[in-house]
């Protein structure tokens, strides 16, 4: 597989800027455990009652909605599509590294593409890391054409945490622009929370 996974590799995922006052409070849970009555749903609703149904073929097991899904990489074809359907002001990124991962045995699985595409695969060991196409993960342009027909579901490989992620495993909280980034570190200092956070534009389009 082309590439090889970074040494200390990041793991990014996108959610509304007003569910980080529940996230705080209780740490990143799977979409069939939150029980946050203000959610701020994201995702395409097809999708989602689709990755309910999903099973995953690995231990731990479960569907897809037992786990906390990350990207390898920011600018993802779901944010893409936000772009063009909401705001991607009001997105903010959260990132942990399989580093702390590991240092907190959190149970994981992660796939070589869209979790939901029947030619992707599942892994739930390092080593597999190579299974993943490193190039297209780390490219500028992801967008399928007559010659790459495959970018975007490879772009779209998925790391799933099982269950429940700590706070604790969090390195990084990045926003589009300013006032994202005043509002995060206001919930941040209400909760004593000290997590770094950016202004990254080039994350977003």
């Amino acid at each position: 597989m082309p590439g090889t996974a970074p040494d200390k590799l990041k793991l990014y995922r996108i959610t509304d800027y007003r569910n980080l006052d529940f996230i705080l409070k209780h740490g990143l849970h799977c979409p069939s455990k939150t029980n946050d009555p203000n959610y701020v749903c994201i995702g395409n609703n097809d999708i989602i009652e689709k990755r309910g149904k999903s099973p995953v073929p690995i231990e731990p097991f479960g569907a897809l909605h037992d786990y906390v899904a990350f990207y390898f990489a920011p600018k993802s074809p779901m944010l893409y599509s936000i772009k063009h359907s909401g705001n991607q002001s009001e997105i903010i990124y959260l990132v942990s590294s399989f580093e702390k991962i590991e240092e907190n045995n959190v149970q994981y699985v992660f796939t070589n593409g869209h979790a939901l595409q029947a030619i992707s695969s599942f892994y739930n060991r390092k080593d597999d890391f190579d299974r993943i196409n490193w190039d297209i993960i780390n490219a500028t342009y992801w967008f399928d054409s007559n010659e790459y027909p495959d970018r975007k579901r490879q772009r779209m490989a998925e790391f799933l945490v099982f269950k429940y992620l700590p706070i604790g495993c969090l390195i990084e909280i990045s926003t589009k622009n300013k006032k994202a980034f005043n509002f995060v570190n206001e919930i941040l200092d209400d909760f004593n929370v000290r997590i770094p956070t950016f202004i990254k534009p080039q994350w977003y389009y």
